[in-house]
């Protein structure tokens, strides 16, 4: 069989007791499958991932005994001496068995990793002190090497002690950086004066590949377009397409109530002097007969929860509101400092009223 450029080539490598002899055939994704043979004769086939990855060490026979099978003493004693210093992948080729297997024994036997070999790091006072020698004035790879751990440990220590680089280190990284980036891809940099090769080149119809099936075609009207003079209901308000231009959101469309308002009695004062309300509470009846203006006042009484839910229900809010203002004050007393305010509106107002008084044209009022 045929390998792709991308197909890395296994052949002749051993995986536990399996030996690659050629590949076979292709699965669904893609992946190369392979035939191998087991230390015991018998044949199996499987992909290049589960090989790699210890997944896969034999074949199913002698599988399913090795899974059946007790850990021997001689296995164990590789397992004690090799556990903390190799990595999973070593042992698994020396073992024959699953990573799984091998960490699961590992627990049980109360192996662990050592230090820099992904085991946790025992800080003492003195690794304390050796650290805050180093830590200021060195890379911190050369840290871990020095100290015989993992980069990692070096990092989230010196975060919890509070440490940090000298400023003779950090003008030393800048300037190593700066000299790196002087040289750092000068062969594959534009030259001064350099002249691109489709410079002034015209190409009308150009559109290799499928370039001009993707293209949108001129004069092109999106399918989601409205026409003219078009209705449309948004967030519970009737709206008509004018093509008037105003802030986005809906540029191009104005509401409804305010324009059958403004026709009869001119323009409409600042939202927040007065609003437009509706008489049966229905916002797609602007007849005017159903709308009138009320000031702003009226219009907060009209939508608060005293006017909207049962008067011991509104009193507990309102007292919920006040416990949480009080709170707010004694934290603020007790950590020196300030809350965000920007929470703290009126627990009483109802959210479903006057949501959008701030659109574009300021009227959209329940």
């Amino acid at each position: 069989m045929q390998l792709s450029r991308q197909a890395r080539d296994i052949r002749g490598r051993k995986f536990g007791k399996l030996k690659v002899i050629t590949a076979v055939d292709l699965g669904k994704d893609g992946s190369v499958i392979w035939l191998c043979r087991c230390e015991c004769g018998n044949e199996r086939k499987a992909i290049g991932c589960a090989l790699k990855s210890g997944r896969i060490q034999a074949c199913k026979n002698c599988t399913r005994l090795q899974r059946d099978g007790a850990w021997s003493a001689r296995d164990e004693a590789t397992l004690r001496k090799l556990y903390a210093t190799h990595g999973l992948q070593e042992l698994i080729q020396l073992l024959g068995r699953t990573g799984k297997a091998i960490k699961s024994r590992a627990r049980v036997l109360g192996i662990h990793k050592a230090e820099g070999h992904g085991g946790k790091t025992h800080w003492t006072a003195e690794r304390d002190a050796m650290l805050r020698r180093l830590y200021a004035d060195n890379f911190a790879p050369a840290v871990a090497r020095k100290m015989g751990i993992t980069l990692s440990s070096v990092y989230n220590r010196a975060f919890n002690l509070g440490l940090e680089k000298s400023e003779a280190f950090r003008d030393m990284q800048s300037r190593l950086e700066g000299e790196r980036l002087r040289t750092a891809g000068v062969a594959h940099r534009y030259p001064k004066g350099h002249v691109p090769k489709n410079k002034g080149l015209r190409r009308p119809g150009w559109a290799p590949g499928r370039m001009a099936a993707t293209q949108f075609k001129k004069g092109i009207v999106p399918a989601n377009v409205k026409p003219m003079w078009t209705f449309r209901f948004v967030d519970g308000y009737l709206m008509l397409k004018t093509g008037k231009q105003h802030k986005p959101p809906y540029t191009g469309w104005e509401y409804v109530h305010k324009l059958i308002w403004e026709q009869a009695n001119g323009s409409l004062p600042d939202w927040r002097v007065a609003r437009i309300w509706w008489k049966d509470g229905d916002h797609g009846n602007c007849s005017l007969s159903n709308l009138e203006l009320v000031t702003s006042q009226e219009h907060m009484r009209r939508t608060t929860l005293w006017t909207v839910l049962p008067r011991p229900l509104a009193e507990v809010i309102q007292l919920a509101g006040a416990l949480k203002r009080k709170i707010r004050n004694r934290e603020e007393k007790l950590n020196g400092k300030k809350h965000d305010r920007r929470s703290a509106e009126s627990p009483i107002r109802h959210t479903g009223s006057a949501a959008g008084h701030g659109e574009a044209d300021g009227y959209r009022a329940s």
